[in-house]
């Protein structure tokens, strides 16, 4: 590979950075259509492991409560962190530019509910640990 990424592997980065993981899933629609070499697959998901990102077979519930409890609790604060930043980057595209008014109300809203799930959950564990 050349000293600058390809687009598709920035954007790659890009999604997994937020969580520290992508699903195979996720990493197969990012590819470019002629990369089939398994081999040149696994050099992608060794790059992605070098730049802190985990990729796993499929996200499910579980796999995130065991990742999330993998976590101490200066990474999971950091995670959290990182998350509600993300979600405000996400929540902001949901604003008509220049103005107060919302876009897309459904989407703020989601972002909203997820940020104050995300900090109740932080603040539990906070308690309980």
């Amino acid at each position: 590979m050349t000293d600058e990424e390809p687009s598709w592997l920035r954007q790659l980065k890009a999604l997994g950075q937020p969580q520290g993981l992508l699903t195979y899933a996720q990493v197969n629609d990012k590819l470019p259509r002629a990369m089939v070499d398994p081999v040149e697959i696994e050099a992608v998901v060794d790059q992605l492991k070098r730049s802190g990102i985990r990729v796993v077979p499929e996200l499910r519930p579980e796999d995130v409560e065991k990742f999330l409890s993998a976590l101490t609790e200066q990474e999971l604060v950091r995670f959290l962190v990182r998350y509600a930043y993300q979600l405000t980057i996400g929540g902001r595209g949901t604003y008509v530019p220049g103005g107060d008014n919302l876009e897309d109300p459904i989407l703020m809203r989601l972002v909203n509910e997820t940020v104050h799930r995300a900090l109740d959950q932080s603040a539990a564990g906070a308690q309980t640990g």
